[in-house]
């Protein structure tokens, strides 16, 4: 072949793009080159012609109908895509050495780790030669106990298949399944989609392998070799043969208390299944452990398990082990929902029930805090609010009261005004009265006087030339007229001075208008009281003092 192209580093190799090819006739093969284990998984062999040998460990069809043979080659795992005659019998070349010759193809995840790539790797040879035939036949009579397969025999050959008998006790079909007879259990790899169920019997062969420290039949193939099914007694072994790592792949019972369960569906393509799986967590005063049970989703059996209850399990003892090989987490396969038993309901005071009270209480506890706090700061707001409400009501009686004393004293005020006005509407009066009495005397005395004085006058100016004796008996009235109004005028005026009644009491007013009286004279006045001075009305002291001027007239 010539081939023209452009080269490309790919994904992983170097390849050809946009390849074009001419066909220049029949030419030799390369010759093979032996290769290793470690060479296929780096990928160093990619797209040249490989030899190896190696142990067939199953055979299969891919689901685009092709023929798939595993070979083991130094712990790997290499696929292989013969071309076998039609007369040959794939499961023939199970447990046969064979050698192998083809072009290598790797065939990887772009981002897996190399861990993922050597289970992704792909031979295929034009030729597939068994060196080795198989030890023995698929199945045969003669059988290794369950119980012995893991133990130490000199005879034996890493590689060779394992043929078993026992009871099934778990099968999970296209995947697994376990088997056990008197001497212990055993788990088996089968991909085979055969309808087994609890309680057949069975053959299988299959290469062994330990993990975990507990044996594991892998590439297994099996056969029921009865119809009748056979019921296995569960064993009730003591925790402390468990931690050791016995009891492996047996059908065992064990008692605990249900702490915990979770649900989840699942879903099988092979055969086709829908449902739910369960796991319930199972403690006791040894160790805790988990039960593993997938049923339908109309089975509420496990559902209905109320936690806490004491309840006894049974199941297959998946164990897995440490570096140790002590136990370090026990899982039970259980085959239906009814494999898990209640001893004993739980009493009231459950798990649950202790946490929703502790839940409550704290939930009540919180209430009450919360009411606490807000009665606090109602409480505050109240006091605060009650202590603004005496505040107003002292700034309220204190503006009351210097309300009240502005009152009296406007009062007071208003009563010292009132009185003043009346005192001042009583002196006007007197006044207005006082002056209508002057008036009337002035009209009544004084203006009669001076008119009677201005005819005497007339008079006397008529007569004065013709009758001079007349003229004077006329001017001497009209003198008499002068000295009365004088007279008049004086007491006039002395009745105006009463206003001494201010200044003093009536006894001092009296003596004072006596003196008055007197002044000029050889008169000696004198005033006698009798008794303490008391304020008299008004008009009564007027009087007293106007009759003592009248009587004072007559001395």
């Amino acid at each position: 072949m010539t081939l023209k192209g452009v080269t490309n580093r790919g994904a992983f190799a170097p390849i050809v793009a946009a390849a074009r090819w001419t066909n220049e006739g029949p030419a030799p093969l390369p010759a093979a080159v032996p290769t290793s284990a470690e060479r296929l998984v780096a990928g160093v062999e990619d797209g040249r012609r490989v030899e190896f040998t190696g142990l067939v460990r199953s055979a299969y069809y891919v689901p685009s109908r092709k023929l798939a043979v595993d070979v083991s080659l130094g712990g790997q795992r290499v696929h292989v895509f013969p071309k076998l005659p039609p007369q040959v019998n794939p499961e023939s070349l199970v447990g046969a050495q064979v050698r192998v010759r083809g072009h290598h193809r790797g065939l990887v995840q772009r981002h897996a780790p190399a861990a993922h790539r050597d289970q992704r790797l792909r031979a295929r040879p034009r030729r597939l030669r068994r060196r080795k035939p198989r030890a023995a036949p698929a199945l045969r009579a003669t059988h290794s106990a369950l119980g012995e397969i893991a133990r130490y025999r000199p005879d034996a050959n890493r590689g060779d298949r394992i043929h078993v008998r026992g009871v099934v006790t778990f099968v999970r079909p296209g995947v697994d399944l376990y088997i056990q007879d008197g001497t212990g259990g055993l788990h088996l790899e089968c991909a085979q989609t055969i309808r087994l169920a609890p309680g057949d019997t069975v053959e299988a062969a299959g290469f062994l392998n330990i993990a975990s420290f507990l044996p594991v039949l892998e590439d297994a193939r099996c056969r029921r070799v009865s119809e009748t099914l056979v019921t296995l007694t569960p064993l009730e072994v003591p925790f402390a043969q468990l931690r050791q790592g016995l009891h492996g792949g047996e059908l065992v019972r064990l008692r605990g208390r249900l702490v915990g369960r979770t649900e989840r569906p699942v879903r099988h393509d092979n055969p086709p299944f829908v449902g739910i799986r369960t796991i319930c967590t199972i403690q006791n005063a040894d160790f805790t452990f988990i039960t593993d049970c997938e049923h339908n989703a109309e089975n509420v059996a496990l559902a209905s398990l109320a936690l806490g209850s004491t309840v006894t399990a049974t199941g297959i003892a998946a164990i897995e082990a440490g570096e140790d090989g002590q136990l370090r987490t026990l899982t039970l396969l259980q085959r239906t929902p009814d494999d898990i038993r209640v001893i004993e309901s739980p009493s009231w005071f459950t798990t649950q029930r202790l946490m929703i009270g502790i839940v409550g209480v704290l939930l009540l506890s919180a209430a009450v805090i919360g009411w606490s706090v807000t009665v606090s700061r109602k409480h505050a707001m109240l006091a605060f609010l009650l202590a603004e409400r005496d505040q107003a009501q002292r700034d309220l009686q204190h503006a009351h009261d210097s309300l009240e004393q502005r009152v009296r004293e406007r009062t007071e005020q208003l009563k010292g005004e009132m009185t003043a006005r009346k005192s001042a509407e009583v002196e006007f009066k007197a006044t207005l009265t006082e002056r209508t009495r002057l008036a009337r005397e002035l009209h009544d005395t004084l203006e009669q006087a001076l008119t009677g004085i201005a005819l005497q006058l007339d008079t006397t100016a008529r007569l004065l030339a013709r009758s001079p004796g007349d003229a004077e008996r006329h001017l001497e009235l009209a003198r008499g007229f002068m000295r009365q109004s004088q007279l008049e005028l004086r007491r006039s005026i002395w009745d105006l001075r009463s206003r001494e009644l201010e200044q003093f009491d009536v006894a001092g007013a009296l003596l004072h208008t006596s003196q008055q009286i007197a002044r000029g004279t050889q008169l000696r006045v004198e005033v006698e009281t009798e008794g303490a001075p008391q304020s008299l009305p008004e008009i009564v002291e007027k009087t007293c003092c106007a009759s003592a001027r009248k009587r004072s007239r007559t001395w």
